[in-house]
């Protein structure tokens, strides 16, 4: 490769900025995949650590006037509303969430992506749940 040497010109380069998005790589986040599977991304891991770490399955809510889903990490099989949390590659772990979706008309081509959770208490029954709003999509 040849490299050129000109004098007489001036360049006048401008850096390239990514523009903001609402979700950054890294952040703490749950992909719903078409096939119904919600994945949790380590970072979430680690944030819900002291949760996930004597939890097997996860307890599912989901409240029809926001269209948002709740999540809540427990040990029991027993308590209805759960689905087992799997782990093929450390350090995600995931689970299937296909009932759940298809027992609330829920159209998996809308609300497919990745979605920032949030802790937030609902009551004094329920507790304190992560929660995403799947009207709310985040952009990737």
């Amino acid at each position: 490769m040849k490299i050129f040497k000109r004098q007489n010109r001036e360049w006048d380069f401008e850096t390239y900025t990514k523009p903001k998005t609402r979700f950054i790589k890294g952040d703490s986040a749950l992909t719903v995949y078409k096939n119904g599977v919600i994945i949790l991304n380590s970072k979430f891991i680690c944030e819900a650590n002291e949760e996930l770490k004597k939890a097997e399955y996860a307890k599912l809510f989901y409240d029809k006037n926001t269209n948002s889903m709740g999540l809540k990490f427990v040990n029991s099989p027993n308590e209805t509303g759960t689905s087992k949390l799997t782990s093929d590659k450390f350090p995600n772990r995931h689970f299937s969430a296909r009932a759940f979706i298809n027992y609330y008309g829920l159209n998996l081509e809308t609300i497919q992506g990745k979605y920032k959770p949030t802790k937030e208490f609902i009551n004094d029954a329920i507790g304190y749940l992560w929660v995403i709003q799947l009207k709310k999509k985040e952009a990737v």
